[in-house]
């Protein structure tokens, strides 16, 4: 019988509870170290021998002994000379501040010195009920009649429970307390005293009584953290915070405490709220975490503690033949193979750890660390006598020694309510869920037990260590290959499971009664033609680039090759070879060909291929896999399609599954066929075949190389991969601008000469270990390309170039130089240009900075350089701008002195800057003017060309004749300048003469004389709006200032200001005041002196209306208001002439109505 041969140690039966075990010597004295616990111990010890690391965390799995090894450790501390006082905090209730206080008072009474102990909940609710009973007979009575309510006869039996420390005694004082004290908690203990009874105790403690101080134990903290309502968890995590920084204060005596738990914090995230998280993050800090990390040699020692065996046992075990095979078979395995040698896993694992399969060891130790908990761990599988645990297996096993061997199914069984409760981890989850699924389907045993190893297998997920591949399963449940083939074949028939080629291993089908092969298939069927398949093919590709490493290790850089998929049909479309590197960079270009027919050499077609950079491989396979990438590309769809996923939600991993599945066969097929070693593709460079063989892959790798070194034979040698590269990150790209910035400004960049910084890594790396820089002999591919930026920079003189010439030629064939560094050479050469460089983006100037090369960089196409040749004309020429525009010193770029002219002109009254035919001068000077204003008023300038092309042509001045130009801006400046003053001197001229007055007369004086001649007619005669405001404006004028009567008038006139009068303004304002005049002339003339009462009403009958003798008695008088208030609801609707020339009417028609 197996259980002959076997013997549980009931010693790891059941888990060690701090609280309870204390005293038991029984289970302190039967600790086994173990390296990893012993360790740990020592590194406690060492904390307290030298005074460190008060507040600690101890995280590892459940079972695997950190209670058991806190227990001694206690043991040690409360042992010493100068002891320790153990205290074991239990988190389970709401209040941590109770528990603190609770686990200090039991703490004291273990080691007699109840005397110390502080008030806690408990002992204050007795007291408070002796309070009311001394002092306070009607709250006593009222607590009595509560008490009777929930069902409590008699307050001493309640008050013996609190004195028990009874949970649910204490929540019913809670309950009644606000009853009886009118809504008050019963919250007795602040925080702050608990942390300052520990304080006082351990003080206590260490001066009165010898200890040094206290060792706190908050056992299953992890639980407490998971259980804990968030409503109180701030207030309890600031208890336990205070703490911790007690812990690290010194006293007389020290305290150090020690929370438990099975995980991080960290990994408690998806189960905390953020408030949660929060709170504990002001704990977290104050805690050093330490990994209780048992070595996976170890735990296999430590299961073979727990199952003992003697030498008999032992003796027959290799007489198991199947056990044994399978056992032995295991060691194959990385997951040995990797830990022990040969000798020592067949010791401690197929004989220490039987009889349990290896394999099945393996997940017992890897589920346990992932779900475990106190009530199933490692130990209770082995040792709990209950239904599922290996005891109760060997204890009831009737199997004969020959199929002896504990499979890992047990495990699965064992711990499955775990899988089913633990919801936060979303791969045990559903794993879980998909194996119940596959059980469902099972027609047997055997099935349902390889299903559960498969589960098994996924929630460990350590692919690198087991797979669900036939052998692991086999020796998982103990049989034979050909015996686990038949069950899978089974299975994969009920699509309970799939093989996965990809993997080389069998997973899930997830299976919801859609034909998830048949779905992929009618997809498929629906796909164009003309599908991409080359481009799925290259995204799918693991043949992607080859990097020349010869080439790549002699230049200090990375050039790659890439991979391109094309078609004869593709190639022979193909217009020239370059067309492939300007879709895609890449140094060079291996170009596979994908044909369904064979394909034979070509010279006609492969010319078109005829290019230095690209190698062509033609396979002698044909191109097979369109079904399997049309597949792939359904699949693809159907996971995009939100509809298809919500119907089916559970079939997305299958898709993806399908699609890696696919993938897989692809790149076989492109292994095999591309495949240069073997023969099986013919290699062709420059249109001609290469002759040599290639007998492995570093053969192929190395004529790479030697295109490269043919093609780039002079490129630039930087020994810095961050910098010498196409794109950099944007650190780098930062530092590199700083760099750039200083030698444009030709700043000292001697700090870059040392230390650590980008910049200065870079600086070094590009100019002084280069030798461009410091001296020394220049690095000769540098100095090529240098000189290649120098011999542009030539070209650009006195002519504008695209820096596309510039890149193709040092990125192109000879230098092939990274994109990284041009910034940094490039600016090197214009900061030792002695002339002037002018950059443009398409046709607009930019300034000349790290972002404008930067710009340059990313799009060499769009920008274009000029090199302007600098000579005492042009300075002198700029000298002069300056100081006529008034541009700042500082100022000695083109644009900042287009910024003083332009801010002179836009500080011009829009009269001037506006300038027509009414300029008031020559024709040939009103032409300049109007084009001066015109270019100034654009929006988009070249700083450069404007200055020396655009603005003397303006001007009038021949090319290069900057001194002419300077005489004619000087002229029309002071024209401008002056503008508003003439033209308001000319508006004062035509008042004069339409009022009779010399040029020489006040403008003040002759409109009073003006207003005087006619003031004595004027209010009796009705003059329009403008008229009436220009005599008014006339009437009370203050100023004696000509330019500011004519500025006023001006708005009345014209109503426009002259300071903003357009072309044509002043004629109109001789046109407006010669009408006013007329007007009040006219109607001074006409005016009969009679009054305005009198009316003549030129009809028929050309009757006078005369109303000066109308009595307005009450009738009239209403009539008058009410004409008034109709007349006044128009406003300035109708000016006053209108209104009058209605009432005209009116008055004429009542006037014929009485004639008739």
């Amino acid at each position: 019988m197996l259980k002959d041969m076997v013997k549980i140690d009931k010693r790891f039966e059941n888990s060690i509870n701090l609280y309870l075990d204390i005293d038991n010597r029984n289970k302190i004295d039967s600790y086994v170290y173990t390296r990893s616990s012993q360790n740990i111990m020592d590194y406690y010890l060492d904390n307290i021998d030298n005074d460190r690391n008060h507040a600690t965390m101890l995280i590892g799995p459940y079972g695997k002994g950190k209670s058991h090894m806190l227990l001694v450790l206690l043991d040690k501390v409360r042992s010493m000379e100068h002891p320790y006082l153990p205290i074991i905090i239990s988190g389970t209730g709401d209040d941590l501040n109770q528990a603190f206080l609770i686990g200090l008072t039991d703490a004291l009474k273990r080691a007699r010195l109840e005397k110390l102990a502080p008030e806690s909940y408990y002992s204050e609710a007795a007291r408070r009920i002796g309070q009311w009973k001394c002092d306070f007979p009607d709250a006593y009575d009222r607590f009595k009649a509560e008490l009777h309510k929930l069902g409590i006869g008699s307050v001493d039996d309640f008050t013996r429970e609190l004195g028990r420390q009874s949970k649910k005694a204490l929540g019913m004082f809670e309950q009644i307390y606000p009853v009886i004290t009118s809504g008050s908690e019963f919250k007795p203990f602040l925080m702050v005293e608990t942390v300052r009874i520990y304080e006082q105790i351990r003080d206590v403690l260490a001066r009165e009584y010898g200890y040094s101080g206290l060792y706190i134990i908050f056992d299953e903290f992890s639980k407490y953290v998971e259980g804990h309502e968030k409503d109180t968890f701030a207030k309890d995590m600031k208890v336990l915070q205070d703490m911790c920084e007690l812990a690290g204060r010194s006293g007389d005596g020290r305290i150090y405490l020690t929370c438990v738990a099975h995980k991080s914090i960290k990994e408690y995230d998806a189960k905390l709220s953020g408030e949660m998280k929060n709170a504990f993050r002001g704990v977290e800090a104050r805690l050093d975490e330490v990994r209780f990390v048992v070595s996976s040699q170890n735990n296999y020692e430590l299961i073979g503690n727990v199952i003992r065996k003697d030498n008999n046992a032992l003796k027959r075990i290799r007489r198991i033949e199947r056990y044994y095979q399978n056992a032995i078979k295991s060691y194959s395995f990385s997951c040995f193979s990797g830990l022990f040698d040969e000798d020592d896993f067949r010791k401690y694992v197929v004989e220490g750890c039987f009889p349990l399969m290896p394999l099945t060891a393996y997940m017992l130790l890897h589920i346990s660390e992932k779900v475990a908990q106190n009530e199933r761990s490692i130990f209770t599988y082995l040792s709990h006598d209950e239904k599922g645990s290996l005891c109760r297996i060997v204890e009831e096993c009737t199997l004969d020694e020959a199929d002896y061997g504990v499979t890992a199914d047990t495990i699965y069984d064992y711990f499955k309510s775990l899988f089913r409760a633990d919801g936060t981890d979303a791969l045990i989850h559903n794993e879980w869920l998909k194996a119940e699924y596959a059980l469902e389907r099972a027609g047997d045993e055997d099935e349902k037990k390889v299903i559960k190893v498969i589960a098994l297998i996924g929630i460990i997920d350590r692919p690198d260590e087991v797979s669900a591949d036939m052998e692991h399963i086999a020796c998982s449940l103990n049989i034979t290959s050909e015996e686990c083939s038949a069950i899978m074949d089974r299975l994969v028939e009920r699509k309970a499971v799939i093989y996965r080629r990809r993997k080389h291993a069998y997973c899930f089908y997830n299976n919801v009664g859609v034909d998830i092969q048949a779905e992929i298939a009618g997809r498929a069927a629906k796909l164009p033609a003309d599908a991409d398949i080359l481009g799925t093919l290259k995204s799918i590709s693991e043949l992607d680039y080859v990097l020349p490493k010869k080439y790549n290790q002699d230049f200090s850089m990375t050039r790659y090759f890439e991979y391109v998929f094309m078609t004869p049909e593709q190639i022979s479309r193909l217009p020239k070879p370059s067309v492939l590197f300007e879709q895609r960079f890449s140094d060079g270009k291996i170009v596979a060909v994908v044909s369904e027919q064979p394909v034979e050499y070509d010279e006609q077609l492969f010319e078109r291929l005829n290019d230095k950079r690209i190698v062509v491989l033609v396979p002698q396979m044909v191109f097979n896999q369109t079904d399997n990438i049309r597949k792939y590309i359904a699949a693809r769809e159907l996971i995009k399609d939100k509809a298809f996923i919500d119907e089916n939600a559970v079939l997305e991993q299958e898709l993806v599954n399908y699609c890696d599945d696919a993938a897989y066969e692809v790149n076989r097929y492109l292994e095999e066929a591309f495949d240069t070693e073997s023969g099986m593709c013919r290699v062709y460079h420059a249109n001609e075949k290469y002759a040599g063989g290639f007998r492995h892959s570093m053969t192929f790798n190395m004529f790479l190389s030697s295109i490269m070194m043919d093609y780039y034979d002079n490129a630039p040698i930087v020994n810095n991969e961050l910098i010498n590269r196409q794109n950099i990150s944007a650190q780098n790209k930062k530092a590199r601008n700083k760099i750039v910035d200083m030698i444009l400004s030709n700043a000292d960049c001697s700090e870059f000469l040392k230390g650590t910084s980008p910049e200065s890594t870079i600086y070094r790396a590009v100019l002084v270990n280069t030798g461009v820089c410091g001296g020394g002999n220049i690095e000769s591919g540098c100095e090529r390309v240098i000189m290649e930026i120098d011999r542009f920079i030539a070209q650009c003189d006195d002519n504008r170039c695209s820096f596309k010439v510039l890149y193709d030629r040092i990125m192109g064939m000879g230098y092939g130089t990274r994109k990284g560094i041009i910034p940094i050479y490039i600016s090197l050469c214009l900061s030792r240009l002695h002339d002037k460089p002018v950059l443009s983006f398409k046709e607009k100037e930019v300034e000349l900075d790290s972002g404008t090369l930067g710009n340059v960089n990313d799009a060499p196409g769009n920008y274009y350089l000029y090199v302007e040749h600098k000579s005492i004309e042009k300075q002198n020429y700029i000298n002069e701008l300056k100081k006529l525009f008034g541009a700042g010193t500082g100022q000695d770029d083109d644009r900042g002195v287009l910024t003083g002219i332009l801010r002179w002109f836009r500080a011009l009254p829009q009269a001037a800057s506006n300038i027509g035919r009414d300029a008031r001068c020559d024709e040939n000077m009103a032409a300049k003017l109007k084009k001066l204003c015109s270019m100034l008023r654009r929006q988009d300038y070249n700083p450069h060309d404007f200055l020396f092309t655009e603005l003397p042509a303006g001007v009038g001045a021949d090319k290069g004749d900057y001194v002419s130009a300077i005489d004619e801006l000087v002229r029309l400046k002071q024209f401008l300048d002056h503008y508003l003053e003439n033209v308001s001197s000319e508006a004062a001229s035509i008042i004069r003469r339409r009022c009779g007055a010399d040029e020489q007369d006040s403008l003040r004086a002759v409109l009073d004389g003006y207003n005087a001649r006619y003031a004595g007619q004027r209010k009796d005669i009705i003059l329009n709006r403008r008229t009436q405001s220009i005599v008014r404006y006339i009437s009370g004028l203050s100023t004696f200032d000509d330019a500011e009567i004519v500025s006023g008038l001006s708005k009345l006139v014209t109503d426009i200001y002259i300071d903003d009068w357009r072309d044509g303004m002043l004629e109109n304002f001789k046109r407006g005041w010669n009408e006013f005049c007329d007007e009040i002339e006219s109607e001074h003339s006409a005016g009969s002196g009679t009054g305005i009462e009198k009316l003549l009403l030129e009809g028929q009958n050309q009757n006078l209306l005369d109303g000066s003798d109308t009595d307005d008695n009450s009738t009239s008088y209403f009539l008058k208001n009410a004409i008034r208030e109709a007349i006044d609801e128009f406003g300035d609707s109708l000016d006053t002439k209108e209104k009058v020339a209605v009432l005209a009417r009116v008055l004429a028609e009542l006037v014929a109505g009485e004639n008739t």
